[in-house]
């Protein structure tokens, strides 16, 4: 990618990789193997170091270019936030209500480049938290970490060793339960560090990770109930354990 936030997305996933995979020397002669044909690739893409003068814009901080951008944002956004704390302005209502906000105070150099409050009308907050903050409130903000705690629930199951082994009988080897969580997970891990530089919430890709999480686990349980099923009381999600 040739962007930022990007390449810092990728780098937490390969190294959220290196920490969950059993076989790590393994995983270190890969990424080597991959590293190395990515800067062949970066040159031959890029002869005249246009990646690397992309890359070091992350030095600018929010002191220029887009980083400033993004904090004077998030500035607006707070204020706005104050507004509506419970339920916020409503999803992808952030620039019609800051630009008339900001306008009807008779505001006019904001900071970065928003000398005229009507610049707002179509902007977006490149942060998913920040942009559930304001436009869900509080509310949507618990709504959106309660859902990620129910698929990190859900991942934590797939890779229980029962859980694999009933799975794997199952589905006569095909596609193994633990791995399939791991690979969420990193998928996961991908999509909240991209969240912190895009806007991409209003996307598709949160919610099929959620939902391919939750189809898994509840596939996953319905297999140990039709194995043992003593051993998971139909009252619990996703086969919490009994003491019978």
């Amino acid at each position: 990618s040739f962007a930022c936030g990007a390449m810092i997305a990728l780098c937490l996933v390969l190294a959220a990789i290196a920490f969950r995979t059993p076989r790590k020397l393994v995983f270190l002669g890969f990424g080597t193997v991959l590293a190395l044909a990515g800067l062949i690739a970066i040159q031959l893409v890029f002869p005249n170091g246009e990646f690397w003068a992309e890359m070091d814009t992350i030095s600018e901080g929010n002191e220029s270019g887009t980083g400033k951008q993004r904090w004077v944002l998030w500035g607006f956004a707070w204020e706005l936030f104050k507004s509506s704390p419970l339920l916020g302005v409503g999803p992808g209502n952030f620039g019609w209500n800051a630009a008339e906000y900001f306008i009807s105070q008779g505001r006019t150099n904001l900071g970065s480049n928003f000398d005229d409050p009507a610049k707002l009308y179509m902007m977006a907050l490149h942060n998913d938290f920040v942009q559930v903050l304001v436009e869900q409130g509080v509310i949507g903000l618990f709504g959106l970490l309660a859902m990620l705690v129910y698929f990190n629930k859900a991942t934590r199951f797939l890779r229980r060793e029962s859980v694999r082994k009933a799975w794997q009988e199952q589905m006569g080897g095909f596609i193994d339960s633990s791995s399939l969580a791991l690979g969420l997970e990193a998928s996961m891990v991908g999509y909240l560090a991209n969240a912190v530089f895009y806007n991409q919430y209003y996307t598709d890709w949160l919610w099929t990770l959620v939902m391919f999480a939750l189809v898994s686990a509840s596939l996953a349980t319905r297999i140990m109930l039709d194995t043992s099923p003593h051993a998971f009381p139909y009252g619990q999600p996703m086969g919490g354990g009994s003491k019978r």
